[in-house]
């Protein structure tokens, strides 16, 4: 997710990024709210090759999108595979938002409870 105003821009970097992959990339999105989905293909990439690529090719564009103001995801949330770089693109303070809410609307921690971060009772 970009601010609205920075989505050809990041269209045009997401293209650039997986060419230089060597990759091929697929976006789409909602303008209103700068939510930009960057499908990332395999093609004919073997597995071991495919997922080490789209991990180089991810740290980077997290990068890249928080620099412009963006943030790691949008409607769809964190998911798992994105859980493990929370730390480094969402601020002390975000976290800490998170963790409040869940605690507020989930306060015997029964709802998917140890996943995408741990709260105390």
């Amino acid at each position: 997710v970009v601010p609205p105003a920075k989505i050809a821009e990041a269209v045009k970097y997401i293209t650039e990024l997986a060419a230089r992959y060597g990759l091929v990339v697929h976006c789409a999105g909602h303008a209103a709210d700068g939510n930009v989905h960057a499908h990332i293909l395999k093609g004919a990439l073997a597995e071991g090759e495919w997922h080490e690529k789209l991990a180089a090719l991810q740290k980077e564009l997290y990068k890249t999108v928080y620099s412009m103001g963006g943030k790691l995801s949008g409607e769809h949330g964190i998911g798992y595979k994105r859980v493990e770089l929370m730390s480094e693109f969402c601020g002390a303070g975000e976290l800490e938002m998170m963790r409040a809410v869940k605690k507020a609307l989930d306060p015997n921690l029964i709802l998917n409870p140890g996943k995408i971060f741990k709260v105390e009772a």
